[in-house]
């Protein structure tokens, strides 16, 4: 089972999709140690375009696509490929 590169939870990480995240189906059991929502984006370059977005306060599951350019997390759990 694949997850998401490890480091610190509250930091906002940006995963380019095909070098530090492969594309499928991921989970996350939502926020991080004492955080009440967390946030993610799928994104179609590494300067922020926004393809979809959240900020669940449960968990969650996403789907990136083969076409997204980067994932971007924070404040969220590990991340699991499902």
């Amino acid at each position: 089972m694949s997850t998401a590169p490890a480091g610190n939870p509250a930091s906002l990480r940006t995963l380019v999709v095909g070098t530090d995240i492969q594309p499928g189906t991921y989970r996350t059991s939502g926020p991080a140690g004492g955080f009440s929502r967390c946030y993610w984006a799928r994104l179609s370059s590494t300067d922020g375009d926004v393809i979809a977005t959240g900020m669940p306060a449960d968990a969650a599951t996403v789907t990136i696509e083969a076409t997204d350019k980067a994932f971007q997390t924070g404040g969220c759990a590990e991340w699991t490929a499902s």
